[in-house]
């Protein structure tokens, strides 16, 4: 693995976790290098191609354009073209150690997007991007990349800003940059959208250094310091799972769904979903209740479980927790998805433990009702529940004192 591709693994794993990152991931039919990286998380497949080149700063600028488009970018539209093409064609794929098989379901389901990554361009080469002959590419380059990624460092948000960019240009539209994070800052600017007043949109040089520098942009980045919770409880589950000491192993191919929609949460979202466990832990000050339910802007509810210090009798908290999810879902009607996790409560230096579960019910009908009812009855299950509505700001203004 070069530089570049190792820093793009990086970079993935830890915007798309590592459950979903495969690094040059292997055909089984030729034993071939399918692309530099795959992500795979349904209904999402995102295909990165790395070039670096070097072109002699002497060589006539025009030859240079040249050959630096035809090697840096052209040449990886046809390893992302091809990369789709086997995909579609359902062509075993494993792992870069051959340690596992990598699955993929049927392509029609999936949204592809194709991201060339151009490494050493400097000031000299433009980056070309668009259709270049089989469908849209993204192309970035070694500065770009890491601060999008850095920015837009969930699968939900990094691929609704390829979407939205890919519709601009479908539209007819045109955009003049030099360089893809002052892009970034234009949809980030207009809440995250293109604007359709201009048929062609010059975006300036400082842009985003401007964007970066806002007091609420700051202020953001701080407070999304705790929402890597939800990422450390989604790569825990998986390490634990590759290492056999998952708890309860049994039931995987529903974790993983349950993990899966856990990580289309945006950034704000799992700063929000994050801070609501912590407190229901006692990680802010002594806990105050039991359970929690919180519904998620991506339809999914869930269903939150203190249990003791201790992991005496985990069967138990499980078992609670199920019932739990179920109740919920009477609760919030509008929303069949219910996932529920189950934890310790917080003690600074302690170890912990989750239980994750995963309940999905499309239809509500009177005997689950009946059911439901029984259990609120029988074991106090959220017979009571306080509603709260809290206020969260994904760009905090400054308080006024």
């Amino acid at each position: 693995m070069t530089a570049s591709e190792k820093l793009l693994a990086e970079l993935c794993e830890r915007t798309f976790l590592s459950m979903w990152s495969h690094p040059t991931p292997v055909r089984t039919d030729n034993q071939k290098e399918l692309c530099d990286l795959l992500v795979i998380n349904e209904p999402y497949v995102l295909i990165f191609s790395v070039k670096a080149v070097e072109i002699d700063a002497k060589t006539d600028l025009k030859v240079s354009v040249d050959r630096w488009t035809r090697k840096a970018i052209k040449a990886s539209a046809k390893q992302l073209y091809g990369a789709e093409r086997a995909i579609a064609m359902r062509v075993g794929l494993v792992s870069a150690d051959r340690s596992h098989a990598i699955p993929i379901a049927d392509h029609k389901q999936y949204r592809v997007f194709r991201i060339a990554v151009a490494v050493g361009r400097g000031e000299r080469f433009p980056l070309t991007y668009g259709d270049l002959g089989k469908g849209f590419v993204h192309t970035f380059d070694e500065v770009s990349l890491p601060i999008v990624l850095g920015e837009l460092d969930t699968i939900i948000d990094f691929t609704e800003y390829l979407a939205g960019k890919e519709g601009y240009f479908q539209k007819g539209k045109g955009l003049i940059s030099d360089g893809e994070e002052n892009i970034l800052a234009v949809y980030l600017n207009r809440g995250r959208k293109f604007p359709d007043s201009q048929d062609i949109l010059v975006v300036e040089s400082e842009v985003w250094n401007q964007f970066a520098q806002k007091e609420e942009v700051v202020r953001k980045k701080k407070e999304d310091a705790e929402s890597y919770v939800w990422d450390k409880i989604l790569d825990e589950f998986y390490r634990d799972h590759r290492n056999g000491v998952l708890y309860h192993a049994e039931g995987f191919e529903e974790m993983e769904y349950a993990l899966r929609l856990m990580s289309k949460e945006s950034r704000f979202a799992r700063r929000i979903l994050s801070h609501e466990l912590l407190d229901l832990v006692g990680f802010y000050g002594k806990p105050t209740a039991k359970s929690r339910i919180l519904s998620s802007p991506a339809n999914v509810t869930y269903v939150y479980l203190l249990g003791t210090h201790n992991d005496s009798d985990r069967e138990s908290r499980m078992k609670e927790l199920q019932l739990r999810c179920f109740v919920a879902r009477s609760i919030v009607r509008e929303q069949p998805i219910v996932i529920g996790i189950a934890t310790n409560p917080y003690t600074k230096g302690a170890g912990h433990s989750y239980d994750l579960c995963c309940l999905e019910i499309a239809e509500w009908n009177d005997e689950k009702e009946r059911a439901v009812n029984r259990i609120k009855e029988e074991l106090g299950y959220f017979r009571q529940v306080a509603t709260k509505r809290a206020g969260y700001d994904e760009y905090p203004t400054a308080k006024v004192t």
